[in-house]
């Protein structure tokens, strides 16, 4: 499978570009391994920092699932200290030395960033989000994702409690007094969801969310 290109590098800066549609995907292959991939936090434009750990914790749990990469995450105070910024998005013009000081700081081949590109937390609630895979080395996007997931899609309501059930353990469900529209009543609930969508296609190029 060919690489996804959509970089550009210079010594100045350096500019992923946006998908060319909703979704893309491209697994990492056997002629260029990617092992070790630094986590960067979920950008943002609402001021959302009580909640952000939460959501940063949820993205690295559901990418750790598909068990192709050793995980690095990278918290916000390690991403202040060394480039005096809390958040990158996937679209933002960086700074050139970004992936060369990640590579160099975390050894990694790959770096994931996501933004969080709607977030609407009371219902029906609706989480968009966008992620993309960047090769440290040649800057090339290997993989991307963009998607707006909402509860007010009947599909998408299914398909949230489908995976609520076969993640949630039925005693844990009595215990608490919940059943599969539990996921559709909270927001961090859902945005796990939201992630396991956006990360499942790492496996499965074809699982075009609908």
């Amino acid at each position: 499978m060919a690489l996804l290109a959509g970089c550009v590098q210079t010594k100045q800066a350096f500019t992923p570009q946006p998908p060319l549609q909703s979704f893309h995907g491209n697994v990492p292959g056997p002629s260029i391994i990617m092992r070790r991939v630094a986590v960067l936090p979920i950008s943002c434009d609402t001021p959302l920092e009580a909640s952000l750990g939460e959501l940063d914790s949820a993205v690295t749990a559901e990418l750790a699932k598909t068990s192709l990469f050793e995980l690095v995450p990278i918290t916000r105070e390690a991403l202040e200290s060394r480039f005096g910024r809390r958040q990158f998005s996937s679209v933002e013009v960086l700074p050139g030395d970004v992936l060369t000081k990640l590579r160099a700081d975390y050894g990694v081949d790959g770096v994931l960033f996501t933004d969080l590109t709607h977030y609407r937390p009371y219902l029906p609630i609706s989480i968009g989000m966008r992620s993309k895979l960047i090769d440290v080395q040649t800057g090339e996007v290997r993989w991307a994702f963009d998607h707006l997931f909402d509860t007010g899609n009947i599909a998408t309501a299914r398909e949230a409690e489908g995976y609520y059930l076969t993640t949630t353990t039925p005693s844990r469900a009595v215990e608490h007094g919940l059943d599969s529209t539990a996921i559709l009543q909270s927001p961090s609930r859902f945005t796990k969801y939201v992630a396991w969508e956006a990360f499942r296609s790492l496996l499965d190029p074809a699982a075009i969310p609908n």
